[in-house]
């Protein structure tokens, strides 16, 4: 399977239903390094808003979600005119990422039973920035936890990088 751009599952609730993504808008008018789209994972840094892209797990500080206009139930109006808004994730939301190990960026990942295992126990694991397939994917790391894998999107053992379920963790959590 290819590598997939993260994206988030809604979990039903009315609020969360409304949120909606335009793909193709971003905020052109930061460095190109620091450009989003809606949808994606984005930061505050140094107060600007900014397309999160952390290779350490453990740098990662609030995450928010890019959004679509400031109406949406979870945008922040105090960002407002900074580009495209910041939407506070709410923490029963679960995302679809790219399960992979802790090998170089360019390697395929072939899932195996030992990683079944720990989506089905509900493990801990870090999420890194991918440079050179341009996304956030999980790395197998436990050290400085990010999210906690939920289950299998699409995939099985022996498949080369599994989509998984997971969930931030509420201390990665923008507010």
């Amino acid at each position: 399977m290819n590598y997939i751009h993260p994206f988030m599952l809604l979990d039903g609730d009315r609020e969360a239903m409304e949120q909606r993504f335009d793909e193709g808008t971003f905020n052109d008018s930061l460095a190109s390094a620091a450009q989003y789209e809606e949808g994606d994972l984005v930061e505050v840094v140094t107060g600007t808003v900014t397309k999160s892209v952390r290779t350490d797990a453990a740098l990662i500080t609030k995450l928010f979600l890019a959004g679509q206009s400031y109406d949406q139930p979870f945008a922040l109006a105090y960002f407002r005119g900074r580009g495209v808004p910041l939407n506070v994730i709410p923490k029963k939301n679960l995302f679809v990422f790219t399960y992979q190990d802790d090998a170089i960026d360019t390697a395929d990942h072939e899932f195996a039973a030992a990683d079944l295992q720990a989506v089905l126990a509900g493990a801990e694991r870090e999420l890194e920035y991918n440079v050179e397939r341009e996304c956030y994917t999980i790395r197998d790391g436990d050290t400085n936890p990010t999210v906690q894998l939920v289950g299998i999107f699409k995939g099985e053992v022996g498949d080369d990088n599994v989509q998984v379920i997971a969930r931030i963790l509420d201390e990665r959590l923008g507010s």
